[in-house]
Formats: structure tokens, sequence, C-alpha cells
């Protein structure tokens, strides 16, 4: 995918989030963290379910080491459609290692009749793709695959519900991770305020 040669003309959006001509990146570190940014839940766990989480498919997140130094977490409530920030919404937190880990077999995959050993259940697994837009260079998307195919149809609902299900588990599994990434970036952008107050000149 080429860089992004529109500018962005959002002035809301910091401009440090801002694609300016540098490239996607091909491929995403295992240890970096994405961002997932949803309605708030009103509840501490997520449970069965993200609220919000419907892209299954192509599911739009933030990666944290494509936003540094100076990013934090919170940017992913920046909408670069129209500048708005998204007040009181909730963070969920993945791993690349993590996403890509999942393989999710479908129990209830429908039987063909075929010649020969019969077909085994299909497989869902994810990828994680850089997709900067003008605005958001961090933008990431999650995709999904069946038996290795890039997914073109609409997901089971049984299988909508397993992966929900997965994705809710993670989140939960992930909340100390995130407050930690939370603290560090407000402990950065103090310290980069009181640097600038500091500065000669």
């Amino acid at each position: 995918m080429p860089a992004s040669v529109v500018d962005c003309t959002i002035q809301s959006i910091p401009a440090r989030l801002h694609t300016c001509g540098r490239t996607p990146e091909t491929f995403l570190r295992g240890a970096d963290w994405l961002y997932m940014r949803h309605p708030p839940q009103g509840k501490l766990w997520y449970g069965s379910q993200i609220k919000g989480h419907d892209h299954l498919n192509d599911q739009s997140v933030h990666s944290r080491l494509l936003n540094r130094p100076h990013g934090s977490p919170r940017d992913v409530f920046y909408n670069d459609e129209d500048g708005s920030y998204y007040w009181g919404w909730g963070i969920a937190a993945f791993s690349v290692r993590q996403i890509r880990d999942l393989c999710l077999p479908n129990p209830n995959t429908p039987i063909k009749k075929v010649k020969g050993p019969p077909p085994g259940l299909d497989v869902y697994t994810f990828s994680v793709c850089h997709r900067p837009t003008p605005c958001l260079y961090p933008h990431c998307e999650i995709h999904a695959y069946k038996n290795g195919n890039r997914l073109t149809r609409n997901i089971r609902n049984s299988m909508k519900s397993l992966i929900r299900k997965r994705f809710a588990r993670l989140g939960d599994r992930n909340r100390f991770v995130l407050a930690w990434h939370l603290l560090l970036a407000f402990f950065r952008a103090i310290t980069d305020r009181l640097y600038i107050r500091l500065s000669p000149g």
C-alpha cells in the first residue's frame, strides 16, 4: 500500500499523528500492542463481548509502536472522518502476537459429502495490517481469515459469538497492561510539558 499523499486537513487531530508521506509498515512486531476503542461498557469486565465489536473481518485499531514517542492509547479516540473525539469511551488492548496466535475451529462446520477422507473443521485465523490514513498514521486493521482465505462474506452467527468471546477474554486479560500504558503516557506528557517550560527561549 503506497504512502498517503493527501495531507490531513483536520486541525483537531494532533500533527504528530498525521501520516505526512510516511510509508506503511509491511510487518508489525509481535511485541507491539493494539488499541481498540469501544462504547462505554457500564461494567468493569467485558465478559462475553466487547461492546461495539462488530467489524470482525476489518476491525480498526491503533498500533502502540507506530505512535511513538509521544503517543497515548487514548489517541484511538480521534475520528479521522470529522475530527471528533470519543470522550468517555473505553479501550481494549491486544498484542499483535495474541492476534496472530488466535486459531478458532468452527465446531458447527457444515459437513459436505466428498470422495475420500471427510474435510476437517473450518478454522478462523487473524492478522494485523498497517493501514494509515492521512490523519492517523498508527491506524491498523485486524483481518480475519477462513481456512487461510481472507473473509469476504458474513461470518456465521455461531462463529461471531466465539470470536467476540475470545477477543473479550483477551481484553480482560490485558487490562493491567493497558493501565500501565496509560500511566506511562500520562507521565510522558507531564515530562514533555515541563521540558517545554524549562527550555530556554
